[in-house]
């Protein structure tokens, strides 16, 4: 999976065959961001932790420390809810 990392409260992910431009340009153009990404790159889960690595050529991103805090935040929310 990808992900761009707007603050140290937001971030979004999404499946690898789209590029993290492509994304960052619809959430401009929908409103949804007004602000430049921070980071940006790819996680994976193994063994239970998220694990960030690689980097965002099409913005020009590497992630940062606490990326997998932020992610794991967004997943847990999101598998609450559904619960």
């Amino acid at each position: 999976m990808k992900y761009i990392s707007y603050s140290q409260f937001f971030c979004i992910i999404f499946p690898e065959f789209l590029s993290h431009r492509e994304v960052h340009n619809a959430l401009k153009s929908f409103g949804i961001v007004k602000v430049e990404p921070r980071s940006a790159g790819f996680f994976n889960v193994e063994d239970g932790a998220i694990k960030v690595f690689g980097k965002s050529e099409s913005l020009g991103l590497f992630p940062r420390e606490n990326d997998c805090e932020v992610i794991e935040k967004l997943l847990a929310t999101t598998f609450e809810e559904k619960s």
